[in-house]
């Protein structure tokens, strides 16, 4: 159980991190230095999809925690 715990606790601050990491990435992002509407909505969309990714990978995580 302890295991568990620590394996979900090490999991938790990965994904935690890559929401961060998505988070700047889309806030801080040099956006006038793409060409074109299309690459600045395609680099803000992949951002959006790692956060969401990210956040079910959250819900899991603590589902599977609860469980234990």
């Amino acid at each position: 159980k302890e295991l568990t715990m620590r394996i979900t606790n090490i999991i938790t601050a990965a994904l935690i991190a890559i929401i961060v990491a998505a988070l700047f990435a889309f806030l801080f992002y040099p956006y006038s230095e793409l060409s074109s509407m299309q690459e600045k909505r395609d680099h803000a969309v992949h951002c959006l999809y790692a956060i969401i990714a990210s956040v079910i990978g959250l819900a899991a995580t603590a589902y599977i925690a609860a469980r234990n």
